[in-house]
């Protein structure tokens, strides 16, 4: 069972319903968090925010119509923005790191906004946080101690066959010992992956960690091989983005990313742009700087969930030719001249390539 409650969510968006129609739609509800996958939940967000979907979105429809057959995704286009939210929501309690990451690139730091309960969106960044202090904490809690195995049950069978010989019970005998062996065999190889699994992840925390504060120390962009104060500042919130991405070893990263990012575009700058553009970033960096962001990660069908990767694809492709612009906004729907800070567009970029990297 969800915890989302479909009579509240009903009447926040302005629509009414019977407790039959409920009834109903939880049982679709349920079926579809059952066949999530990763295109999936990307369309649900596409839902949520209204966006068109590059693909059918039949298997939404379906499923509410095979309980009510009624249901329409033409006429209940409301409805079915709260249902998908619904479903983000149950997904993202449920610890599904995509579907959080999904809502917040498609928000794009709030120059996207849904029609329906748009307090989600704002919810969003503290549910992922308290998810990733539980990640952590878990990791450093390794107190497994490996036990004593048991004593093996042959030894007095093996003293009475010394003083009586008895091939039949010498059979009996070796298959007791063999059977002894691989219990104990099972049951350390069990023991030990409990130790090492936590310790291991330990490890690649703190590689984690450590190879991002070096890259801070260091103020390197590994992407393109240069120092990150070298560029203008739209830029390096991009490139810092897309760096620290490539350096994370989770879903989510270390809670300290955010302000780590944050350091990082701002350190060595006596004052930077309080608001920067899109269309600014992209021609800071220029085409020799684009042809080294390895940006065939991104697949086409994501490009109107992430609006930054999409206009560093599109102006790859274009080298240089500006007609990339009406490109990227007939794919996103969004301005290049949208205004946001530059810590925003860096966990903007960097939240992307995370997304991306889920769905590889």
């Amino acid at each position: 069972m969800s915890g989302f409650n479909f009579a509240d969510n009903y009447r926040a968006a302005g629509l009414s319903t019977s407790g039959e129609t409920i009834r109903l739609r939880h049982e679709a509800f349920e079926s579809i968090r059952r066949d999530l996958d990763s295109t999936k939940t990307l369309d649900l967000t596409r839902i949520y925010f209204g966006i068109q979907a590059p693909s059918s979105l039949e298997w939404f429809r379906d499923a509410f119509a095979a309980t009510d057959p009624a249901f329409s995704m033409v006429e209940n286009e409301r409805e079915a923005a709260v249902l998908a939210v619904g479903i983000l929501d149950a997904e993202i309690q449920a610890n599904n790191d995509a579907a959080g990451l999904a809502v917040l690139c498609t928000a794009f730091a709030g120059i996207r906004t849904p029609g329906v309960r748009p307090d989600f969106v704002a919810s969003i960044p503290a549910l992922l946080r308290r998810r990733q202090i539980a990640t952590r904490q878990q990791i450093s809690m390794c107190n497994i101690a490996i036990e004593n195995q048991v004593p093996s049950r042959t030894s007095t069978s093996i003293a009475a066959l010394l003083q009586s010989p008895d091939w039949p019970k010498a059979g009996v005998l070796f298959q007791q010992i063999y059977d002894d062996a691989l219990d104990a065999t099972t049951t350390l190889s069990e023991q030990l992956q409990n130790v090492i699994e936590p310790l291991v992840n330990e490890v690649n925390s703190l590689r984690e960690e450590s190879e991002m504060l070096w890259w801070h120390v260091g103020g390197w962009s590994s992407s393109l091989d240069r120092p990150l104060a070298s560029l203008d500042i739209a830029a390096a919130a991009i490139v810092a983005g897309i760096d620290m991405a490539d350096l994370t070893r989770s879903n989510l990263g270390p809670v300290a990313a955010a302000a780590l990012l944050h350091r990082t575009i701002h350190s060595h700058r006596s004052a930077g742009a309080e608001q920067i553009t899109v269309h600014g970033a992209i021609d800071a960096l220029g085409t020799d700087d684009l042809a080294k962001l390895n940006l065939a990660l991104l697949p086409n069908e994501m490009h109107d969930i992430c609006p930054i990767g999409a206009a560093l694809a599109k102006a790859t492709e274009a080298r240089g030719n500006s007609v990339w612009h009406s490109q990227y906004e007939r794919v996103t729907g969004l301005s290049l001249t949208s205004q946001i800070s530059p810590y925003e567009m860096a966990m903007q970029a960097y939240r992307e390539r995370l997304l991306v990297a889920i769905n590889k």
